[in-house]
């Protein structure tokens, strides 16, 4: 899957993220024959600092979204490659999302992908297939907070005139680290999600993504080839 659309996808399910970034794990303790101040450095730099009151709205976000099943999301991707564009994505829980936009039409149904060529719908490659398969599975919260550098609570802002709570989770990946704020409304339901990312050395996507319809009456199913 292409950088951009893997960041893009793998945001956008909410929790997410991780799963299809492949996170990284935690780096290493500093070697003890260092200099006296060196391990002092390395240590602040990996401990991570979470908020509990960040930690948790992120669990409740992601309790919410899997009670309304259903949801749609719009989102505006900005690469300096010029591979972004505007995407919707239709979602419904456990494990079925369609994506439409930026030259691509892909429909995944448990491990199964579709994509559009043309006129044609064609089996997709594998790592599109996986990448929305247990989209609905709980520990992909943990492992996102497992991950974290930072989850903090920036305050209070409106999204399309609700007012919402806005968190930052800064999260560590194998290729960098993407910088991922959440606006959650009343409900816990998130309202939108401004994510930063490398998707390599000094190469950055920036996406804002929009949340609605939650628990409209969708369906999706997977096209026959043709």
């Amino acid at each position: 899957m292409p950088p951009v659309l893997r960041v893009a996808f793998a945001t956008a399910l909410f929790c997410l993220p991780l799963r299809a970034q492949e996170a990284a794990p935690a780096a290493s303790p500093a070697p003890t024959t260092v200099a006296p101040a060196a391990p002092a450095e390395a240590k602040e730099d990996v401990t991570p600092t979470l908020e509990p009151r960040a930690l948790e709205a992120v669990r409740k976000g992601f309790v919410a979204q899997q009670e309304k099943k259903t949801f749609r999301i719009k989102m505006k991707i900005n690469s300096p490659a010029g591979s972004g564009g505007d995407m919707e994505m239709e979602v419904v829980f456990p494990d079925r999302v369609r994506m439409k936009g930026a030259g691509i039409d892909l429909v995944m149904v448990g491990e199964k992908a579709m994509v559009k060529m043309g006129e044609k719908w064609i089996p997709a490659p594998p790592e599109f297939a996986k990448a929305g398969a247990n989209a609905a599975d709980p520990k992909l919260v943990e492992q996102l907070i497992k991950n974290c550098r930072s989850a903090r609570y920036l305050g209070s802002e409106k999204v399309n005139g609700e007012a919402c709570e806005v968190f930052e989770y800064v999260v560590k990946r194998k290729d960098g680290t993407s910088k991922n704020k959440f606006f959650f409304g009343p409900d816990s339901l998130p309202r939108r999600l401004e994510v930063e990312a490398e998707i390599k050395k000094g190469v950055a996507v920036k996406s804002i993504m929009d949340y609605s319809d939650y628990g409209a009456p969708l369906s999706i199913e997977l096209p026959a080839a043709n």
